[in-house]
């Protein structure tokens, strides 16, 4: 399981640059982690899964969550997911 999580964290590093780079473009605050997070968020991986491929606890990625919401300006009720996508 741990060699899976590394190979999709490569995955994430060479096939999603082009999309880490458009975020990082439209939303300048946002660190390196909380940007994939974001691409992990847009594949559809829920918060226990990016915590296992991140290898972080889930309560850090709730954080990194919340932050990328209040960074982007995206309210609660709204989809976090959703609002990525159509960026």
């Amino acid at each position: 399981m741990q060699q899976t999580t590394r190979i999709q964290h490569r995955l994430i590093t060479d096939a999603e640059a082009n999309r880490i780079s458009e975020l990082m473009q439209k939303h300048p605050k946002l660190t390196l982690t909380e940007l994939r997070i974001c691409v992990l968020i847009e594949r559809g991986l829920t918060s226990k899964e990016i915590a296992e491929t991140l290898s972080s606890s889930l309560r850090n990625i709730e954080n990194h969550r919340y932050r990328i919401r209040k960074k982007m300006e995206i309210g609660t009720p709204i989809n976090l997911e959703r609002s990525l996508k159509n960026l």
